[in-house]
């Protein structure tokens, strides 16, 4: 019997304080970087790009890499996986999270079963949404 395989991802934080202009924010858009270790490890850390939608026009704000969260807890997710471009809404956020300038978003890594990809359950500490991969889901659904 075959082994599974699996990849380990930590939880990561996002400062709501890093996004400039949050009051013109449309959408956030996560993508995934692999970063090199000392060790030669490779991890990967979530970086958000803060999108504003201004009369029909979009824009992208600096890429803002997400934080390890301290202290470290790995989660393991089973291969195969695919790793894709994840969203959340800004109606969405506000609807279920607490975001102002004093916000700190965490980001769990999760399963999206349906399809295999990554997805993030993001609390403010009190309340979640979960990031979906999109395509194929829903972005900022449960």
């Amino acid at each position: 019997m075959a082994t599974a395989s699996y990849i380990k991802f930590p939880a990561q934080t996002l400062n709501w304080r890093r996004i400039k202009n949050s009051g013109k924010l449309w959408k956030l858009f996560f993508q995934f970087e692999v970063k090199a270790l000392r060790s030669g490890t490779k991890t990967f850390q979530l970086v958000a790009y803060p999108a504003y939608k201004t009369r029909g026009s979009y824009s992208f704000g600096k890429k803002i890499p997400l934080e390890i969260k301290r202290p470290v807890k790995m989660y393991e997710l089973k291969l195969p996986l695919t790793l894709g471009n994840l969203e959340m809404a800004l109606t969405e956020m506000k609807k279920k999270l607490s975001v102002s300038q004093n916000t700190q978003l965490v980001f769990i890594p999760k399963l999206y079963k349906t399809n295999p990809h990554a997805e993030y359950l993001v609390s403010d500490g009190t309340n979640s949404i979960v990031a979906n991969p999109s395509p194929p889901a829903k972005p900022g659904f449960n």
